[in-house]
This record gives C-alpha cells, sequence and structure tokens, in this order.
C-alpha cells in the first residue's frame, strides 16, 4: 500500500508539471523545466514511453536538446537496471523523434528474451499475433520440441 501511495505521488509531480503546461501563457520555460525536473527526480523510473516521448519533445522544442538526449539515456537505462523488456507491437503510438525512435529499436533489440516454444503459441491462440520472426523461429523449432510442447497439455 506505501508503495502505491509512493507512487501516486510521484506521477502526480509529473500531472502537476503538464498541468503548469497546458495552463500558461507566460514566459516560464526556467519554472516549467524545473517542474519536468522534479517530476523526473521522482517518477522517471515510472513513467510510460509516451510520458518520455513528451517530455523528450518539450525540453528539445525549448532549446534543451542535450538535455532531453540525457533523459532518453537515463530512462533506457533504468528500463535495462529493472529488466523490463518492451514489445514494440504492445506500443500505443511510436516515438516521432529521430534519436528517440533509434535508441528505443536498440534497447528493444538489446532486451529481447528468449522466448519458448509455449512462448510462440499459447499467448496467440486465436489471433494473427505473431511476426514474422515468430514464424522463422517456429520453423526452426525440432520435431521433439512440437511433440514435447502438445504432449504438456495433456497434463
Amino acid at each position: 500500500m506505501a508503495a502505491k501511495v509512493k507512487h501516486d505521488e510521484a506521477i502526480k509531480l509529473l500531472g502537476d508539471a503538464w498541468s503548469l503546461y497546458r495552463r500558461s501563457f507566460k514566459a516560464n520555460e526556467r519554472e516549467l523545466l524545473e517542474c519536468f525536473e522534479g517530476a523526473l527526480r521522482a517518477c522517471l523510473d515510472k513513467m510510460s514511453l509516451m510520458d518520455l516521448d513528451s517530455i523528450y519533445e518539450v525540453f528539445r522544442d525549448l532549446g534543451n536538446e542535450e538535455r532531453s538526449v540525457q533523459i532518453v539515456d537515463q530512462y533506457l537505462k533504468v528500463l535495462a537496471q529493472q529488466g523490463r523488456k518492451i514489445d514494440k507491437r504492445q506500443l500505443y503510438r511510436w516515438p516521432k523523434d529521430a534519436y528517440l525512435s533509434s535508441e528505443l529499436d536498440k534497447y528493444i533489440v538489446e532486451s529481447k528474451a528468449e522466448k519458448l516454444f509455449e512462448d510462440y503459441t499459447i499467448p496467440h491462440v486465436g489471433t494473427n499475433g505473431l511476426n514474422s520472426g515468430d514464424y522463422i523461429k517456429l520453423s526452426q523449432a525440432s520435431v521433439e520440441s512440437f511433440y514435447d510442447f502438445f504432449k504438456s497439455l495433456d497434463d
């Protein structure tokens, strides 16, 4: 419960930064960036990729290209430390920025987990969820893998 409260408080800081961004027509770039920096310190490890994409864009558009790159690098480092995997097909929206897109592609390739035979079948029953890489891996599976998998379904 305490972890949930802490998580919600951290995410609220991100919401506060976006509120400041949306409600103000003042020349308050420094205040806005400080607000985002506070949110990043609190919840970088809790943000979604869409949050990252948006924050990256704000920093970049306000002339802080170097800091925006640092934010992306820090975020991906945190994902790696947490052991989080990203499936490109599950992302709602792919980042538009070339740097972020390139780094995310690299992360996905580097963090890709080896799948077991059943990982190619069970989650995709009744769907069109396999990609070409999955079909290639299945075609390379041994006959024993197929037999073992289907035999295990009877247990």
